[in-house]
């Protein structure tokens, strides 16, 4: 199910839970760990790093609510994965745990398939979102060392994504354009054209559809080039999205 370099941490304050947790997972070729109290779950995840942490909530000293709070917060660990286990299963309760930054909330008593399923389904997410962030620096490096300007938008993200050309039009850190609407950066006059091409490409367009258009450039009261742009239908994360690239040559 698992690369043998993926490791959980089990965290429970009751012996027979961890001892059945174990016996689920020994067939996955992922490497164990064990706790049973907050602190040493705080020091072996230190040590271990583990891909994933199995955490129940209602522990003597310190609960579960305040290791993950406390994992979040150490960037040392704060990549961990944290999934609670436990009886606790208000809304509530939920809503807590999510809100601390775990990732999913399994209650109890469990069974073998919803646990084994739910790993296999952190472990796709985190492989997905590993290709994407992989692919994403490699666009960026490519994207970058391009003439054109070049950004992507989503109907309800807005800037996703962009290189440095765009950028120093806008005359913005790239690191900053992320979320970005077009009414932050399109000229008032031609925002209600400029968004109507955008949806129509990326909702009702056919895949792999393309059109041209002018974008008036303004930001904060300044007014900046007009961009002969095209634009292309594409896909971020299985959904539609507008990729805008304007020739500056």
């Amino acid at each position: 199910m698992a690369a043998p370099a993926l490791s959980i941490l089990i965290v429970d304050d009751i012996p027979s839970n961890i001892k059945l947790l174990k016996i689920i997972l020994q067939d996955t070729r992922i490497q164990l760990f064990d706790a049973y109290g907050g602190e040493e779950a705080l020091v072996l995840a230190r040590k271990h790093k583990p891909f994933l942490i199995l955490l129940d909530i209602m522990m003597p000293g310190m609960n579960g609510f305040e290791v993950c709070r406390r994992i979040k917060a150490d960037p040392e660990i704060s990549s961990s994965i944290v999934v609670f286990i436990s009886a606790k299963n208000t809304p509530e309760d939920k809503a807590q745990g999510l809100a601390m930054g775990a990732a999913d909330f399994i209650t109890k008593p469990f069974h073998k398939d919803e646990i084994l399923l739910r790993i296999q389904s952190q472990i796709s997410f985190h492989s997905r979102r590993k290709c994407i962030e992989e692919s994403e620096q490699r666009y960026s490096v490519l994207a970058d060392a391009i003439q054109e300007a070049v950004f992507i938008w989503h109907p309800l993200k807005g800037l996703v994504s962009s290189n440095q050309r765009f950028a120093d039009i806008l005359c913005c850190p790239s690191d900053r354009l992320a979320g970005l609407q077009l009414r932050d950066f399109v000229s008032k006059d031609a925002l209600q054209q400029t968004e109507k091409a955008f949806n129509e490409l990326s909702i009702d367009a056919a895949a792999g559809a393309a059109m041209e258009i002018s974008l008036p450039i303004q930001t904060d009261d300044s007014k900046g080039p007009t961009l002969s742009m095209r634009l292309f239908k594409t896909e971020l994360m299985q959904e539609s999205a507008v990729m805008a690239v304007a020739n500056l040559s």
